[in-house]
């Protein structure tokens, strides 16, 4: 019930605030090592390989690698339109820092990569806002829920992916 007021309060705002929206990945470390887990994010064709599902929503990236100045463009496709993040700030193996550029949204993203006990753990909270009010709302109302489901799903291809990488480079030390 708290949600369904919460959607009606936003549906009826007229403010145009920052909306969080995240997700993480847990990898174990005996599925991979950590530079791996963070080159599948920071290699821009294995990251689109991973989180692109087109026609729906898929990125596009100007260099090879998320170094500063790189720029990203999601974009989607109901509406159609998209948004640009520029890398600002990256630390090998923890962080890659986002400022939103162009577009419809506008804001900042942040991926970072922690060492856990048994593991790695992937996170990438988005702080963003839509540029206008129609845009804000169908950001805030269809696209923000919807975040976490789709970063789940698309982290099951780049978990697969992930673990696929670190086998193949185990059977290269082997032969």
């Amino acid at each position: 019930m708290a949600d369904i007021l919460k959607w009606f309060k936003k549906l009826f705002s007229t403010n145009i605030t920052e909306e969080l929206i995240s997700s993480s990945l847990f990898i174990r470390s005996d599925e991979a090592e950590l530079e791996d887990f963070f080159d599948q994010i920071y290699d821009t064709e294995k990251f689109c390989k991973w989180f692109n599902f087109f026609p729906v929503v898929w990125l596009s990236f100007d260099k090879k690698y998320l170094d500063i100045g790189c720029i990203g463009t999601i974009r989607f496709t109901l509406p159609p339109f998209y948004y640009k993040l520029k890398v600002i700030k990256v630390v090998p193996n923890e962080s890659i820092e986002f400022v939103g550029i162009d577009g419809l949204l506008e804001g900042k993203a942040l991926f970072t990569f922690t060492k856990k006990e048994d593991g790695y753990i992937f996170e990438e909270p988005h702080y963003l806002s839509g540029n206008n009010i129609l845009i804000h709302k169908y950001y805030t109302l269809f696209l923000a829920p919807n975040h976490e489901p789709f970063m789940n799903w698309r982290y099951l291809v780049l978990k697969k992916n992930l673990i696929n990488e670190a086998l193949k480079k185990e059977e290269r030390k082997i032969t």
